[in-house]
């Protein structure tokens, strides 16, 4: 049983805090680990067949006459749709045919979607992007390129204030040396705190920490450590938890950090920075591989020259794109190689 299918099955926070903050908590989390449970359960079906077996049942792609791009949205859909219209309105223009989006509620029912032919192309976290070139034969075209010219992120670890002092965190560890001396200092505390995820099929807020806590224990189980761990659902939910004290410690990522920061949704001191990984490849925009070819050279091109006022729109850093291969998300399958070995 690969450490996906393990965290699938009974680690939702619906099984692990019902009761502690009350029933509306309760519904909230039971609704958002029942859609999950639904659309993970479709892509872990069918573990340990072959990429070409996964291919082989993809579904025929909707017409495109309209262009389908399928979202996960950090925040509510409704905003998140205002959000995307300049960027549709470009890519729109730069096709010639609309665009339209498809909200999922977590990365895996975009790759679901992708296989079952429902959407062309979809923004992925990379690790997402990995299980969607496996099941759904999508292929990166371009990240967003940053002010300082990077093309990554990172992963963080957020604590409760309480948490960062027990530990004399003062200012965050950073990379596989940080890592470690994050679980020396867990040492004298283990099973003390509580931990989550955020879902299955993200980079920042599952895959990579997943990693760096086997870095850090050298091997060692997520539940050697805390006593709780489970997902939250959105990297929103588990900045939440942990403003709202439901929750010690959460895997989040860094930019989705930052921008709660700047809405005053969460403070630095409310919400502390421990840890941060080191670089992860930025998040690619992928197509299925079967998209009309001359489509897929428009949505190329036109990533390649978006400006930066419309780039801006998807990140407040972002100054435009990069064009990516399939080569540049090696390191991720590295890692989910390593994460189906546990």
């Amino acid at each position: 049983m690969s450490v996906i299918q393990k965290y699938s099955e009974g680690k939702a926070w619906e099984k692990k805090i019902l009761g502690t903050k009350g029933k509306k908590t309760s519904r909230m989390y039971r609704t958002v680990c029942s859609v999950f449970m639904v659309a993970i359960c479709l892509l872990i079906v069918s573990a340990g067949t072959s990429s070409a077996q996964h291919r082989a049942r993809l579904g025929d792609l909707v017409p495109t006459d309209t262009i389908v791009m399928g979202i996960v949205p950090a925040e509510d859909p409704s905003i998140a749709l205002e959000r995307q219209k300049p960027l549709t309105d470009y890519l729109s223009e730069r096709l010639g045919r609309p665009i339209r989006v498809f909200f999922a509620t977590d990365y895996t029912g975009v790759v679901e979607a992708m296989r079952a032919g429902q959407i062309h192309m979809a923004w992925f976290g990379p690790f997402s992007y990995v299980l969607a070139a496996e099941r759904a034969n999508a292929v990166p075209v371009a990240v967003a390129m940053h002010d300082d010219g990077s093309v990554s992120y990172r992963s963080y670890f957020i604590s409760s204030p309480e948490v960062a002092r027990v530990l004399n965190i003062t200012e965050p560890l950073e990379g596989k040396e940080g890592i470690q001396e994050l679980f020396r200092r867990l040492e004298p505390h283990k099973r003390q705190f509580s931990f989550t995820f955020t879902d299955p099929a993200s980079t920042s807020g599952f895959a990579v920490p997943r990693f760096n806590i086997h870095q850090g224990t050298n091997g060692g189980e997520p539940e050697d450590w805390f006593s709780r761990v489970g997902f939250s659902g959105s990297h929103d939910a588990g900045q939440m938890m942990i403003r709202q004290g439901t929750i010690d410690i959460a895997a989040v990522w860094d930019k989705r950090y930052h921008e709660m920061i700047s809405a005053g949704t969460i403070s630095p001191e409310t919400n502390v920075k421990i840890f941060r990984s080191s670089p992860i490849p930025e998040s690619p925009i992928a197509f299925r591989r079967d998209l009309d070819p001359e489509i897929i050279k428009k949505i190329q091109q036109a990533f390649a020259d978006m400006p930066q006022e419309i780039a801006r729109t998807q990140g407040e850093t972002y100054k435009g794109y990069q064009i990516v291969t399939e080569e540049d998300y090696q390191i991720i399958v590295e890692i989910k190689e390593l994460l189906d070995r546990l």
